[in-house]
């Protein structure tokens, strides 16, 4: 039977953690069938290993793409690969190293989108692991999001996301960027509403061989200027937007908080229209 939902999972040297998200993901109890797409980053460790024994314990549901070469500067895997590869009226994303704790998670999401259909996108509550064991508490994330409140900060947990399947559109709008959650959020809050489950159905996992920390700061925030440059040029419609909450992140935050964090406070800003003379004010 073709999927409702396509639970799409991305995963580098998760070894010690992808057992875990698996499980999570075939708990899962629906009324409609789900496929679970993994795409495995050429890992160093036995990831791959791994999931080859899921594959075979679950070969209707699991499917995984296996790389010799690393691809995570050399494309959007997310979009290229596993949306590619999707054929769920709705997509789920949780990384190989965060895991979700509610069987009746993608249920709960698919009943909401399904009963209200100017609504593209649902996230929940999560919490935060650290590597001793312990929870970090964390913020409650709830209710409606639009485009300019997620811009302000009201942001959703990758690990949450459940939306609307635009097959096809995707690649249109966060292919130049490398974590296309940030880019697919606003596409998807550009077309409708967001919500937010204050329940917490899932864990994100922090370690130091967590999916970004693995990659060097320069890399990364090299990918990151090139898809802000983008980010007006794919949302014209919402330029204003986007400058107010620029100015107001910033008139809260600092410009010049910490180096690593100059691209935002300085570069992006500059890229989006606004001088240092206007962001003094």
């Amino acid at each position: 039977m073709k999927p409702k939902v396509s639970i799409c999972c991305q995963t580098y040297n998760h070894g010690a953690y992808i057992a875990q998200t698996l499980d999570g993901f075939l708990m899962q109890k629906t009324n409609f069938p789900f496929e679970v797409l993994v795409h495995e980053d050429a890992s160093t460790d036995n990831t791959a290993e791994v999931l080859r024994s899921y594959e075979q314990k679950h070969p209707d549901i699991v499917k995984v793409v296996y790389q010799t070469e690393n691809q995570f500067l050399k494309q959007n895997t997310l979009v290229n690969i596993l949306f590619a590869n999707a054929e769920g009226d709705y997509l789920a994303l949780c990384e190989g190293d965060d895991y979700w704790t509610d069987e009746n998670k993608l249920q709960k999401q698919v009943d909401f989108l399904e009963e209200n259909p100017e609504y593209t996108i649902t996230g929940h509550g999560a919490k935060k692991l650290k590597p001793d064991g312990s929870f970090l508490s964390m913020p409650k994330r709830k209710g409606k999001v639009d485009f300019y409140s997620f811009l302000n900060g009201k942001n959703f947990f990758t690990l949450s996301l459940l939306f609307r399947n635009y097959k096809g559109c995707f690649e249109k709008v966060i292919d130049r960027y490398p974590a296309g959650d940030f880019f697919m959020k606003a596409f998807m809050l550009n077309k409708g509403k967001g919500y937010i489950f204050e329940e917490v159905m899932g864990v994100y996992r922090i370690h130091q061989a967590g999916f970004w920390s693995t990659r060097t700061s320069l890399d990364v925030h090299e990918k990151t200027l090139q898809g802000y440059r983008y980010f007006l040029q794919s949302f014209p419609e919402r330029k204003k937007e986007i400058l107010k909450a620029t100015v107001k992140y910033k008139m809260k935050y600092g410009i010049f908080w910490k180096t690593l964090d100059r691209y935002f406070y300085v570069d992006i800003p500059m890229y989006l229209g606004l001088s240092l003379k206007q962001k003094a004010k």
